[in-house]
């Protein structure tokens, strides 16, 4: 994979605008391994590797996996493009537990159920989820699947290797399960800044979205991260 800078122009209704990426807070750095440019969020890598693909392929890829619906008859698809791959576009941290799930499910897509039971003030049983017969759909190859897990979930691609002191207790902890997890900020607007962190098992999907005032340091990493990690902690009891 190569992280090199991108300086394209765009078709955007109709008007031609330039489309710059560079890596946030990270120089460029050439010829790179493809899990680690992952694991950092090297911008230019995934815009390079997204211009490979073409956008329809991109867009069938998140539309199946559940991250975007409908993006493939979507109008902005051709109007936004290349610049999907950095998430241009508004989503839900509904839409992205149920992407990172698929991985967690070996490329099957899982719809994620936000409440699994009911009980009365008794404790007795309301409600119970129960996933239908026949609803999961193949996405990616197991293949693929197993090298996001292993690309997100292993300390290895990231700075400190595996005893990053930070991203150790977000994936995993002696007794614990191992998750595998990604944060990602926006660029601050008027409106403020967004930082997110979401991770998986095969059996657990949690997203983190934090809002913040646009003048905030907040980050994926030291703000939606440390919510995560108590959201992990609370469910494994």
């Amino acid at each position: 994979m190569f992280d090199v800078p991108i300086d394209l122009q765009v078709q955007k209704d109709e008007q031609v605008t330039p489309w710059k990426v560079d890596n946030w807070n990270s120089p460029i750095l050439g010829e790179y391994n493809w899990k680690s440019a992952l694991a950092i969020s090297l911008n230019c890598a995934a815009a390079n590797v997204a211009m490979k693909m073409g956008t329809m392929q991109m867009a069938d890829g998140l539309e199946k996996s559940g991250a975007y619906s409908n993006l493939t008859n979507d109008e902005n698809l051709s109007h936004l493009g290349w610049p999907y791959t950095l998430g241009v576009s508004d989503n839900s941290i509904g839409n992205m537990a149920t992407m990172y799930s698929t991985f967690a499910n070996g490329g099957l897509r899982v719809n994620t159920a936000p409440i699994t039971s009911i009980k009365d003030g008794e404790g007795n049983p309301i409600y119970t989820y129960v996933e239908r017969p026949g609803t999961r759909q193949r996405v990616f190859s197991t293949k693929v699947a197993e090298e996001i897990v292993d690309a997100l979930g292993n300390n290895i691609y990231r700075p400190s290797g595996e005893t990053n002191p930070i991203w150790k207790p977000i994936l995993q902890e002696p007794g614990e399960k191992a998750f595998f997890a990604k944060t990602g900020t926006a660029e601050p607007t008027e409106a403020g800044r967004h930082s997110w962190t979401v991770g998986a098992t095969d059996d657990i999907a949690i997203a983190v979205y934090v809002h913040s005032d646009s003048n905030s340091t907040a980050s994926g990493l030291n703000c939606a991260a440390p919510l995560f990690r108590k959201i992990k902690k609370g469910l494994e009891g």
